[in-house]
């Protein structure tokens, strides 16, 4: 799993994330000395995808404290447009299908995780009762 990461941070966070997502307490000695480490490394980071994933996680603990510093510091690193962040549902799927790579990953073990999960969740908003949709892809090269 170590495989686009290039730091013990990252890939604390991506454990830590794994365990929420399982819903282990955030009691739980191993959650709760992970969540403390990274609590300690959130003034040098230097790293937007593990200041990303770092949010998602102190989301997933229930931490908006963290969540909200993390998250103010991605907005000071994002490009703006008019001085407000645009974020859509479009934006985002024309950004991540632009990170694959020519077999359908991405750049690493951990980048393909985190794409197809965000994939999945994705299918959920789109989700359609009648149990078919059409999906249209289209390279962008």
């Amino acid at each position: 799993m170590k495989g686009g990461v290039s730091d013990e941070v990252t890939l604390s966070a991506y454990i830590t994330a794994a365990f929420l997502e399982m819903n282990m307490s955030v009691n739980d000695p191993v959650v709760k000395n992970s969540l403390s480490c990274l609590k300690e490394s959130i003034g040098d980071l230097s790293n937007t995808y593990t200041v990303a994933l770092m949010a998602y996680v102190f989301t997933l603990a229930g931490d908006m404290n963290a969540r909200a510093v993390l998250l103010q510091h991605l907005d000071t690193v994002a490009l703006k447009e008019g001085g407000i962040l645009r974020w859509s549902q479009t934006a985002t799927e024309t950004w991540l299908t632009g990170q694959q790579n020519s077999y359908g990953g991405f750049s690493s073990t951990q980048d393909t995780v985190v794409a197809l999960q965000a994939l999945a969740l994705y299918s959920t908003l789109v989700f359609s009762p009648e149990g078919s949709s059409t999906v249209t892809v289209q390279s962008l090269h």
